[in-house]
Formats: C-alpha cells, structure tokens, sequence
C-alpha cells in the first residue's frame, strides 16, 4: 500500500498535490483507492491498473511488441552466417511489416498477455 504522504515525503511534494493526484489516477480508473478518510482524502493505492501500466511503459504494447519483433528479426539475420537462413529471417522482418499492423499488434500482445487461446474469439 502506498499513502500520499509518502509519495509527497519520499519526492518532497505537497501533502495536497500528491492527494489531488491519487483522486485523479482514480477518476481515470488507473489506481483503485481504499481508507478514504475526512483527514486523508485520498486513502491508499491498494491496486493499479493494467493500463496505468502501459501508460507508463511497463508493459509492452502491441505497436512496441510489434517493432521488437521486426527490429529482433532484423538484428538476427545480420548475425546468421547461413546465407538460406539469413534470407528466411529477412523475408519474415519484411512480411511482418505487410500485415495489418493493428492485427499483428493484436495477436502479439495476446502472446504477451498469455491469452493464447482467446485469438479470435
């Protein structure tokens, strides 16, 4: 659990900012906020959303799942001696570039996610 007040001890910001922040992260569904009291308005951050953490780049998204691929399959095929295998690896960096970005961004962060078997249901 995290309070405002050692948010604004630890980065030495004012207790009322800090309080004015943790309702914000609330409205916008980020955190879930709990001992919300007439002295501490704000309570404790109890829970953080998933988005909170792609927002701040804890998580990949699909689009940076998407470019990690291709720039990965890139950087392989400059490392492969095998002239067959450098070719297949090129093609596929060039082919993931064809595919609906919105598609491949889809179905690599259900990979990420672990949600496998949720692609196209």
């Amino acid at each position: 659990m995290v309070t405002p007040a050692d948010i604004s001890e630890e980065l030495g910001l004012p207790l009322e900012e800090v309080q004015r922040a943790f309702l914000s992260l609330r409205r916008q569904g980020l955190v879930r906020l709990d001992g919300l009291t007439h002295e501490d308005p704000a309570g404790v951050i109890m829970d953080v959303s998933g988005d909170a953490y792609l927002r701040v780049g804890l998580y990949p998204d699909g689009d940076d799942a998407v470019s990690r691929l291709v720039k990965a399959l890139t950087q392989a095929a400059d490392h492969v001696d095998d002239p067959e295998e450098k070719s297949r690896l090129r093609r596929l960096a060039d082919n993931a570039g064809t595919v609906s970005r919105d598609v491949l961004a889809a179905v690599l962060a259900t990979v990420i996610s672990g949600g496998i078997g949720t692609i196209g249901n």
